[in-house]
């Protein structure tokens, strides 16, 4: 509880505290979410609101010296806590700034159409493989195609806007260039390159993803096959993402 500007403590609660009051106003399914998901979903927000309040355990340590003893309560140790979280994504930021390579850098945004929202509520694995797999994919091919070497890539997917919107992108850093594709040399590259604009990217990124979408869609509908109007969805879905504008942003 920080002081304020006039000395006063003010209540800053946790996100634990938050999940507490608000989870059972959460309508999971109202949003879209298929019934499996909803209850994992709801599983996690029950472990998030029991960390470190004993009602996962606890472990008493004692100083061998002075007899001191401690009540420590055991954390959740689930990976989308705030509290838990923080020790690995602290270290995941030491391993990467230890990666860095004396170049340039350049950052990109790969963003999915909100058309495919619903569909990511359902078949959210295979959608976010697929877009990672296709942001990957295009940028190592398109830098041995044109520039001989394999650049070093760095991808981190946010399903979540500013706004705490369904807003499913992938963030990029692509360095400015890479290793030869013998491995003897850095191959400098321009970012300004014509073919790492963003129009270029994005016709590039929806071309690649719609095919293997289309591939997808077809395992889907496999799996489908009491359902007569599948085909149909399937087919409207990539019609629309086909007529759609594709954003890429660096």
């Amino acid at each position: 509880m920080p002081p304020t500007s006039r000395g006063l403590l003010v209540y800053s609660p946790a996100v634990r505290d938050v999940l507490r009051r608000y989870r059972d106003k959460a309508d999971l399914n109202a949003w879209g979410y298929p019934l499996q998901q909803a209850g994992q979903m709801r599983r996690v927000l029950a472990r998030l609101v029991r960390c470190r309040t004993g009602e996962l355990g606890s472990a008493q340590f004692c100083c061998r010296g002075c007899g001191t003893s401690r009540l420590v309560p055991a954390p959740c140790g689930n990976r989308h806590c705030a509290g838990c979280s923080f020790v690995r994504s602290d270290n995941w930021k030491d391993d990467v700034m230890g990666w860095n390579v004396q170049c340039e850098y350049q950052h990109l945004v790969f963003t999915l159409p909100h058309l495919l929202n619903p569909w990511l509520r359902t078949y959210t694995r295979d959608l976010y493989n697929l877009l990672i797999r296709s942001v990957r994919d295009l940028l190592l091919t398109v830098h041995k195609k044109h520039f001989g070497c394999q650049p070093g890539v760095l991808l981190t997917l946010h399903t979540w806007g500013q706004r705490m919107k369904q807003h499913v992108h992938v963030h990029v850093i692509l360095t400015g260039g890479g290793l030869s594709l013998d491995g003897q040399k850095w191959i400098p590259v321009d970012h300004q390159a014509p073919q790492l604009t963003r129009e270029s990217l994005a016709a590039e990124f929806k071309k690649m993803f719609l095919r293997r979408l289309r591939e997808q869609g077809k395992r889907w509908l496999a799996s489908q096959k009491d359902d007569a109007n599948a085909t149909a969805r399937v087919a409207e879905l990539l019609e629309a993402l086909e007529k759609k504008t594709w954003m890429v942003n660096n």
